[in-house]
Order: C-alpha cells, then structure tokens, then sequence
C-alpha cells in the first residue's frame, strides 16, 4: 500500500509548515521525516498565515523533490539528521562529520533533514529558545547529541543558491546555547581548540552539565580565521596539534592576551615522527621548547608524563571520561538470526596481529555459526575468505562512530595488539569503546594500557589463535556475556570519572586576571589587527613550514620559529 511521504519546512515563527508531499511505495517513509530549510534556500515559498506553504516556482519545486530524496537517503541509513554537503568545500564537509555543527551556523549552506519526532522535541527546548536568529543552529547542534548525524556528499541535484563564505555564530549566541538561559554573569568560558574528534569527544563531552556549559569549541583554522572568541576566553585548552598554532601566530596571539593556556596530549609525538614522515614538527626538543608557552600541561596516561618529564616538562593526568549518554541497556544475547557479529574498530596498525591470530580464530568459529565481521572501511584485510565482512565508512566524529556502530548491535569487540612504539603511551579506551556498544571486549597480551585486567574487569585476553576462540565463545555463552558486561560497565564508571578533570579546568579557568578597561580595549586592538590580517597568516604559515622542513633535513635547529 503507497504512503505519503510529507517534506515539512521549518521557519522561525511557523515551526512546522507542511509544504510538499509524494506517494512513496515505502510504508517507511510516511511523514515521519521533517526538511529544514530557510527561506533564502526556497525562493518560490510564501509562508502566508495558514500550516501550508506553496511552491510556485519551478527550482523551488525541484528543491523539494532533492529533499524528498535526501529524505529517503536518511531513512535507508537510519539516521536522524542528514547534512547535504554536496555543495560544500572540502573543509566544510569534513567539519560536518566531525561534528562542526557544534560552531558553524549551516544555515543558507547546507540542506538539512531532520527526523521529525526528534525535531519536534528539539525545537520547543530551551537551548533552542535562546539562541534567537540562530535558533537553527541551535536546532542543528541539539539534534546532533540526540541521534545520528548523516552527510551525504553526492546530494541530489538542486537549484543553485547564493554561495556564502564559511559563516560563524558569535560568542553571544555559542553562550545563550550553551547555558539553555540567561548566563551567570562570573561563569567563565574554556576554549577547547583542536580538532572535533576521539581525542576530544573522550576527554571532554562526558564532563557534568555545569562544566560543559564552560566549553567552546572551535578547530584552529577557523579560530585563525575568526579570532574573535579569543577576546571573551578566560582559559583556552590546545588539543594536540602543535605545528598549526605555532606556524600561524595563534600561540603568539593567545600569550599578547594573556589568557591562561593549557595543552592536551594523548599521544607521544616525538614517537610517531620517528615512524612517521608526516610528524616532521615534533621533534623532542621543540615540543620542549613550546610547552613553555603554556601555563599547563595535560596528557592521559602515566607513560605520557614520564616521557614528557625526560625533556625536563612537567605535567597531570587528564584521563578518559565515561559519557553516559552513550550507555545503553544490557543485550541478553549476542546472537540471531543474523548470527554473531564481531566488531574491529581498530585502525590499520593493528591489522597484522589480526590477520596472524584473530582472522583464523574467527574462520574456525564461522565453521560452526555464521560470524560477520565489522571494521572500518580502511582497515586492510589480505584473507577475507571465511567470515562474512561488513565495512563500515570511516566517521571522524566520534560520537558519530558510536551512534553508527551501536546499530549494529556487536557482541564481542576484538582489540589486536598494535605494531606501533606509540602503543605504550595509549589509554584503554576500547573498553569504554565496548562498553558504549554493549560487546565484550577481548584485548591482546602485549598492549600495555591493558595490563593488569581481566574478567573481574569484564576483559577477556587472548595472545594466540586458540586463545582467540576460546575467548571470544566465552562471550557468547548466556549468563556468561551478561555477568563480563555487568563488571565492564561497573569498572568504567569506577575508573573513568570527571573529578580530575573537572578541577583542572576550573583552576586553569580561574587563573586570568580582572581585566580592567584599558587592557580590554588593548586586547580588542590585538584580535581585530589579527581579524585584518588573515590571509598573511596563511602566507606566512605555509613560508615557516616550508623553511623548518629544509632546515630539519639539514639538521639545522632555527632559534626561533
């Protein structure tokens, strides 16, 4: 039986306007997804005074129809929220997936789906009400931490519209989002800049209520481009990359303010520039050098902060935190009728202990059950003869990832040991990577972030192929699965708490001092000459890097970058 399938537009003062419907052979499709669109994108509609809205103009009638199948798209992937980003530049579309909305406003860029019931809550929340003309962004960013988020590239051709330069949300209104109400007028506000993926989403986004609403993102190319939030900071956290901010001035700019500064590391660089050509910059005695200019040093693990203490710099643990919007409830089983899923979310540097002892555990045990194999898209595999394998598209947004693998429903997360020196340094965050996905985590002897748990823990270990399989039909047993699930869980939440993390930021936060008028007015001149001089940044970022490559092969150390 045909269904309706209802495209609805949403506008600032109408909220819902139904405005174009189509039969759809899909019982799936009927109404229950919303188009979000603003009136600039839609030439031909006229909100009039009734729920409906007419399209009287052709483009505007093939808009509706692109949106109709983005629409579809969303429903056959289900998801939530689905971006076209088509259109975009690459830049753009890659801050999208990594959860961009956070700080771009998309609206005039970007054709939005939402699904409706989701958006129907969303949009009467209080976050929503006070962001004012940016109530879509708003609508956007809270629809992006309640499901999951879609960008589809190859978006169905629509009518052209007036292309815009890359838009920003102003510091007001990141703040009125944030609070969801009027603001405390002595809350302060944290930048945390770097880029919007693991390394961030692990560390910041399970923090409490009260210490998130402190936080605002941004990745540093767009900082650099619009340096106005720097001037409303009172403390700025710089997550990991190094090479960008000091190339293009921002650490200069953030030490002329005087704002106090924190870095993060959760990994060794220095480590990885000796495996890795593309870690030029990090050479040990020039992240000594820059660490320097921080009033703080932050890494994740123990070995982090010996090896940061060798180069003569101090730093605390700032560890992983548990995020319990991610928690779901326990599955009682591990199989179906689709058989037994096994997840390996890992990247390429573990594929060779998969390959030599994890890939033949699973092939015996596909002898007697049929077994699918989720991995990431990239994830290189010599032997797939055996096992069914599903690849999943690489998602650098790390809610995302879990969103998109949760629907997989995996029951036992496989973590190979890695090939790389940088292994020491890492945290144990599969487990909370497992914990998220309801699978129970089977980790490799050898990995030193593992060492030390065990099935008290909810962790099983394996070294060898026979070890492999009798672990992993471990966690398959009923009873068996819910009692390592049950133990994982309650060690998480044990051990990955935000009490330490939570006191840093607020120390860091409380260090600047009472700005008095002259100073503000000083530091208002500091951030528009950087405002004004944007593309000598670029210029002159590309120049240094260019420079430091030559000197470093000629093993020469410039005084100064």
């Amino acid at each position: 039986m045909n269904c309706l399938l209802t495209i609805v537009v949403l506008t600032k003062d109408a909220g819902f306007v139904s405005s174009r419907s189509r039969d759809a052979s899909d019982p799936t499709l009927v109404e229950w997804c919303a188009v979000s669109a603003t009136e600039d994108l839609l030439p031909g509609v006229k909100a009039g005074a009734g729920r409906f809205v007419s399209f009287i103009e052709e483009p505007a009638l093939r808009l509706a129809d692109g949106l109709i199948r983005i629409a579809q798209r969303l429903q056959e992937a289900g998801g939530d929220l689905a971006v076209g980003a088509g259109r975009c530049n690459r830049r753009t579309a890659r801050m999208l997936r990594t959860e961009g909305v956070r700080f771009l406003d998309p609206a005039g860029l970007c054709p939005l789906v939402f699904r409706r019931a989701e958006a129907a809550a969303a949009l009467v929340s209080p976050c929503v009400s006070a962001a004012g003309d940016h109530w879509l962004w708003a609508l956007t960013s809270a629809m992006t931490r309640r499901g999951r988020l879609l960008v589809i590239d190859d978006e169905p051709a629509m009518p052209n519209w007036r292309r815009r330069g890359l838009p920003y949300v102003k510091t007001a209104t990141l703040d009125a989002v944030a609070r969801a109400s009027a603001p405390a007028a002595s809350q302060p506000q944290i930048l945390v800049v770097g880029r919007i993926d693991a390394s961030v989403s692990l560390y910041f986004d399970g923090l409490s209520e009260s210490v998130r609403s402190m936080l605002r993102y941004r990745e540093p190319g767009t900082l650099l481009e619009n340096p106005e939030p720097l001037f409303h900071a009172d403390a700025i956290v710089l997550v990991r990359d190094l090479q960008r901010p000091s190339l293009s001035g921002l650490l200069d700019t953030i030490a002329a303010l005087k704002i106090p500064s924190a870095y993060f590391a959760d990994d060794s660089f220095p480590t990885l520039r000796r495996e890795e050509k593309s870690w030029w910059f990090y050479e040990p005695w020039r992240v000594a050098r820059l660490m320097t200019s921080f009033d703080e040093v932050w890494v994740s693990t123990r070995a982090l902060q010996d090896e940061f203490r060798t180069t003569h710099v101090e730093s605390t643990i700032f560890g992983l935190v548990l995020d319990e919007q991610f928690m779901t409830p326990l599955r009682s089983s591990g199989t179906g009728a689709a058989g037994v899923r096994v997840a390996v979310p890992g990247r390429p540097f573990r594929s060779s202990d998969f390959q030599a002892n994890a890939w033949p555990a699973l092939v015996d045990l596909a002898k007697s059950r049929r077994v699918e194999v989720i991995t990431h898209a990239g994830f290189p595999m010599a032997n797939t003869s055996g096992p069914e394998v599903r690849r999943i598209p690489w998602e650098p947004s790390f809610a995302q990832f879990i969103r998109d693998w949760q629907a997989t429903e995996p029951a036992v997360l496989l973590h190979p040991r890695s090939c790389t020196q940088n292994a020491r340094f890492k945290t144990p965050n599969a487990l909370l990577v497992a914990c998220y996905l309801g699978a129970v985590p089977v980790i490799a002897e050898g990995e030193p972030a593992y060492d030390g748990l065990g099935e008290a823990e909810g962790v099983l270990r394996a070294d060898s192929p026979a070890v492999w399989l009798a672990a992993v039909e471990q966690a398959l047993i009923p009873g068996e699965r819910e009692r390592l699930l049950d133990a994982l869980q309650r060690f998480c939440r044990a051990r990955f708490t935000s009490s330490q993390q939570e006191s840093l930021l607020m120390k860091l936060a409380t260090m600047r001092p009472v700005v008095e008028p002259a100073e503000a007015d000083r530091r208002a001149a500091i951030v528009a000459n950087k405002t004004r001089s944007a593309m000598a940044r670029v210029v002159a970022y590309a120049g240094k890097r260019v420079i430091l490559q030559v000197a470093d092969r000629l093993r020469f150390s410039p005084a100064r970058v």
